[in-house]
């Protein structure tokens, strides 16, 4: 159990036209083994693609449905969490939301561009 996962719990707040929306704040981090893995697929743009699952073994977690994980640089969103008495093991699935955007990068011009979730360029105004 040599991995570390940054967590992130949901909370809501609200927004400029008064409706609830979910923010995520970082919580700790946890450490834990990870396996990665395809669980049948979906139907996006009429294009079947794979959806991806970790699971992770972990000693410690304080966390619920519906909070994310970072894992490599991806956003993973936690669908179940089952402890085990026994073996004091904590086991969370999770499934894969969207790369993480690794900040900006500078052109040889000097102008910012921004990497977005989709993998697009946009520049900084």
């Amino acid at each position: 159990m040599n991995q570390r996962f940054k967590t992130f719990t949901r909370g809501s707040s609200l927004n400029s036209y008064g409706e609830l929306s979910d923010t995520f704040t970082q919580g700790s981090s946890i450490f834990g083994r990870a396996r990665h893995y395809t669980d049948g697929e979906s139907l996006v743009s009429n294009k079947h693609r794979p959806l991806h699952k970790v699971e992770i073994h972990a000693r410690h977690f304080s966390g619920t449905i519906k909070d994310h994980i970072e894992y490599l640089d991806y956003r993973w969103e936690i669908e179940g969490v089952r402890r085990s008495h026994r073996s004091s093991i904590i086991k969370i699935i999770a499934n894969r939301l969207y790369a993480i955007a690794k900040g900006k990068y500078v052109q040889p011009n000097g102008t910012n561009f921004y990497l977005t979730p989709s993998g697009n360029f946009y520049l900084q105004s």
